[in-house]
């Protein structure tokens, strides 16, 4: 507990080094001084730097090669402003509600480069993103896959979907772990071949790949 002046100091120092590179003592955001942004906005107030989100983007794509798509995460920061920075960058989107699919569509995310991730999908949401042409339902159940079939039959049209696996092993170092043991999320993967072939049968989905997400 002694030591949290200081670290809080110097996690301070470091983020105004970073918003600030040519002004170390007074904190600059984007190359403007954070007290005139007060003094026209008022406060509290949120301030994101375009520059440094383009950057992150760029490192990003950088690591990862051309090939990948990368997705923003809406429920990250679902600010519009920071969407559209990253929408024109070249991201996709990944949603997990009607509310975040509208977020996207606003910031200019077009239906095919949406993701929709998460437990919990309703049948309006899921007829929604049918409609719009989502690029992936993410299946996070048996009965979930069901729904989306069901909703694609209703509509007359194919849903684009990829199994979610819930892997055996937990990730180590994980704060938050979704996976291991009995958590609610994902097919388990000793079910997903199973799973594979009922959505073969039926043909009333078009089965793109598998999604996994073992924690954060």
């Amino acid at each position: 507990m002694n030591n949290m002046p200081s670290e809080a100091g110097e996690v301070t120092a470091a983020l105004v080094k970073l918003l600030s590179p040519t002004d170390p003592v007074r904190l600059s955001i984007g190359g403007v001084r954070a007290t005139e942004l007060v003094r026209e906005f008022g406060s509290p107030l949120y301030v994101y730097d375009a520059g440094i989100i383009r950057r992150n983007y760029a490192a990003v794509r950088a690591a990862v090669g051309d090939e990948p798509r990368i997705l923003y995460a809406l429920k990250a920061n679902p600010s519009l402003a920071v969407a559209q920075v990253l929408q024109r960058e070249g991201a996709g989107a990944e949603v997990a509600s009607a509310g975040e699919i509208h977020a996207a569509l606003a910031a200019g995310f077009d239906g095919p480069s949406m993701q929709f991730a998460g437990p919990g999908k309703v049948v309006s949401e899921v007829e929604f993103g049918i409609d719009i042409g989502l690029g992936s339902f993410n299946i996070e159940s048996p009965a979930e896959y069901r729904t989306v079939a069901e909703a694609g039959r209703r509509l007359g049209k194919t849903p684009r979907v990829a199994i979610r696996v819930h892997p055996k092993a937990a990730v180590s170092g994980a704060r938050m772990s979704m996976s291991g043991g009995g958590k609610k999320f994902g097919v388990d993967a000793d079910r997903v071949s199973s799973l594979v072939r009922e959505m073969l049968e039926d043909g009333a989905v078009d089965l793109r790949g598998l999604h996994t997400y073992g924690g954060t």
